[in-house]
């Protein structure tokens, strides 16, 4: 347990948010203590995303392929990083490795590229989780 895999989704609480069901999270960058990750939602709220450059920062993410997690095609918000502690995450892992599961390679590299060229996260995350 003391490696985490990027492209290695989580099903996580976000104690922030009213909702009713458990999001995923995507590990998508690792820093020496922090865990980068990015969230998964069943939509693209058009009330919090409402111009095409916030929506098209968005990735879809189908059943196909994630049918161990996914009920539905899904979208990977990359307006934001949500940053945990690496020791919360792997703790995380260890007690509930059957709520772990793996996003394909070519959804991991979508991610990236979307990150890398954002100019909606810092520079200063982006260097920390070596997207620059």
């Amino acid at each position: 347990y003391e490696k985490i895999d990027l492209g290695t989704a989580l099903i996580v609480e976000i104690p922030h948010f009213d909702i009713t069901h458990k999001k995923f999270a995507i590990i998508i960058g690792l820093a020496t203590e922090k865990v980068a990750m990015v969230i998964i939602n069943s939509e693209i709220n058009a009330n919090i995303f409402k111009s095409d450059f916030m929506r098209s920062q968005h990735i879809p993410i189908s059943v196909s392929g994630h049918e161990d997690f996914l009920a539905y095609d899904s979208f990977i918000d990359c307006t934001k990083l949500q940053i945990k502690l690496k020791s919360e995450v792997l703790d995380y892992i260890k007690n509930n490795p059957k709520r772990v599961f793996n996003v394909s390679d070519e959804v991991c590299r979508k991610i990236n590229m979307m990150i890398t060229t954002s100019k909606l996260i810092p520079t200063v995350e982006k260097k920390l989780f070596g997207f620059m």
